[in-house]
């Protein structure tokens, strides 16, 4: 996992000695002069630095800079996971993904034969499964029952993340599980960030001091950006020796072919890094 940020500062803006210094040291920022007042060149900047910073996954800076913004700030998270024990490429098969009760798309659909961690939860009427992936994470896979996933969420957020954290008992099954490239947007100044009042998009948040020049600044757009590929590289391949003594149809398969929920953590701090819901896997 790779962190850092990047500020965008527009030319003639000079940031204070003190504030570049504690953003380098602790956020590893970088600072780039960036001509604001031409909007496609600001961003093709903005969108050749977001690339390379991200090794080509990510290739285009967000829609909403504003033709007055003085600087623009990004901060990122580079998680590359692979599964611990990876999925054969040629099983994989076009198979329907239930998004409703009128709609079915299909979609790449994985499968593997393997010990899971898995457990049925009565209370919230679903299966999770723990699946352990390299640079000790974690995905955890939540699945409701058809019409259940409004209320799996609203329970989850209520409920203690220690709980889906413990091991799950193994089980012998066929897992079938949908191939992923999903991202999104969130703009974070439709929300309601702080109890308290404290207007972070106001110019009394105090963000002067920032820069050499004395002059107001206040925060316009904030947006959260997601982007999400589960396919079939792994590092290992599963010894599954033993389920040649059991015929096929006996071994039970768990279909993650309706929405569901997904996290993903550190294995030893139970650190949450991503967090979100697959509704459509074929949905842009």
């Amino acid at each position: 996992m790779d962190t850092g940020s990047m500020l965008f500062l527009g030319q003639g803006r000079n940031p204070r000695r003190k504030f570049a210094q504690r953003a380098r040291s602790l956020y590893r920022t970088e600072i780039l002069a960036t001509s604001f007042k031409n909007y496609r060149v600001a961003r093709h900047q903005m969108d050749l630095a977001m690339e390379k910073k991200t090794g080509g996954k990510i290739k285009t800076f967000f829609e909403g800079m504003k033709m007055h913004s003085v600087l623009i700030l990004a901060n990122y998270i580079f998680f590359k996971g692979k599964w611990k024990y990876r999925f054969d490429p040629k099983d994989t098969r076009i198979m329907p993904f239930s998004v409703s009760k009128e709609l079915s798309v299909p979609v790449p659909m994985m499968q593997r034969l393997g010990w899971f961690q898995l457990q049925y939860f009565r209370h919230l009427h679903s299966h999770a499964l723990q699946v352990p992936c390299v640079c000790n994470t974690t995905a955890l896979f939540i699945l409701p029952e058809k019409g259940t996933v409004a209320q799996v969420e609203e329970a989850l957020m209520k409920d203690n993340l220690d709980k889906w954290t413990e091991p799950f008992p193994l089980n012998r099954r066929k897992l079938y599980f949908p191939k992923l490239s999903l991202s999104g947007n969130y703009d974070l100044d439709k929300l309601v960030l702080s109890p308290s009042g404290l207007n972070m998009f106001g110019y009394g948040i105090g963000l002067s001091g920032i820069s050499v020049q004395t002059i107001p600044i206040k925060v316009s757009k904030a947006v959260h950006r997601v982007e999400l590929i589960v396919d079939e590289e792994g590092t290992d391949e599963e010894n599954v020796a033993s389920f040649r003594y059991f015929p096929k149809h006996q071994i039970p398969a768990v279909h993650f072919n309706k929405p569901f929920l997904l996290l993903v953590y550190q294995a030893g701090s139970h650190n949450l890094l991503f967090m979100g819901k697959v509704i459509n896997p074929t949905a842009p």
